[in-house]
């Protein structure tokens, strides 16, 4: 069994992944809208990995 510090870890990798995944995906797509709620989604994903560290740092 993982300690919760641990999977606090992996999420945030997950995260920081998808968050990487997404960009490349606005970085290629054509669809304006499509970018822009790619880009919405990324900042929302990006701020709550900094609350996940503010949270876990203290």
């Amino acid at each position: 069994m993982s300690s919760p510090k641990e999977f606090g870890v992996r999420r945030m990798e997950q995260m920081r992944a998808q968050v990487k995944e997404l960009g490349h995906a606005a970085d290629r797509t054509l669809d304006p809208e499509l970018r822009r709620r790619l880009e919405a989604k990324i900042q929302r994903l990006q701020q709550q990995c900094e609350q996940n560290t503010a949270t876990e740092t203290g």
